[in-house]
């Protein structure tokens, strides 16, 4: 399992500097160090954490409101980040690689207000919340040639607040038509039964992985040979 780390950059000025690959545990004995703690707000993508000494809550904030995510232990949240801390002001988190994707997040004083008022839940507040999260943070309606007033003004006639869940996860559905975004997924429970719906996978990297996992022996799994292959890829 991978543990989650933290590497300290010591140049001066307040723009993160590339941080030296000299790694030490932020987790120990099961609980985020000190320098971890606290409220942190990324840089775009909508998103807060709350760190403690035992794990984090994350929230998904947007201009109507805010949604909590399931509490995550010390233990769980080592599994999936590493952290590159700054100034005790600025951390980078990336999932597994050094060379991964960095998040960028800024220390905040504490959770947004919203954060305490649960959202509505009928038809009409949940279509709302989900075309709003989209519109502020889905960066590629013009590559895929999508209006998204437009679509709010072609599904919204459809949303009722009498509709059932089945009703209103199809008309989400709709609302995504044409994102064939193998990054977008919608995922419910609609008459006790998980449903989902996900975008297209990539069209070549895609097969290729499964061609290279089904000729190899040492992964034990898909999803552990295309980790260890991306891992390996960006430390070129």
């Amino acid at each position: 399992m991978n543990r989650l780390l933290m590497t300290v950059c010591l140049a001066a000025g307040s723009a993160l500097a590339p941080c030296a690959q000299t790694w030490s545990p932020s987790v120990s004995d099961d609980r985020v160090a000190p320098a971890l703690q606290g409220v942190w707000q990324s840089r775009g993508y909508g998103w807060v954490f709350e760190i403690g000494p035992n794990g984090a809550v994350g929230y998904d904030i947007s201009a109507i409101g805010c949604v909590a995510g399931p509490p995550q232990t010390a233990e769980a949240l080592s599994s999936w980040a590493r952290v590159f801390a700054r100034d005790g002001e600025t951390v980078q988190i990336a999932a597994r690689p050094v060379q991964a994707t960095r998040y960028t997040l800024d220390r905040i004083e504490q959770v947004p207000p919203s954060c305490g008022t649960p959202l509505g839940s009928t038809p009409t507040e949940v279509f709302g919340y989900a075309w709003q999260v989209m519109a502020e943070q889905y960066a590629f309606f013009d590559l895929y040639g999508i209006d998204w007033e437009t679509r709010r003004a072609e599904i919204a006639p459809r949303i009722r607040d009498d509709m059932s869940d089945a009703e209103l996860f199809e008309a989400l559905v709709d609302m995504l038509d044409g994102l064939e975004d193998a990054h977008l997924e919608l995922e419910a429970d609609v008459d006790g039964q998980r449903r989902r719906h996900r975008g297209k996978p990539a069209p070549v990297l895609g097969p290729l992985l499964r061609a290279a996992f089904e000729a190899q022996s040492e992964a034990s799994s898909l999803g552990a040979f295309a980790n260890a292959w991306f891992d390996e890829t960006h430390r070129r």
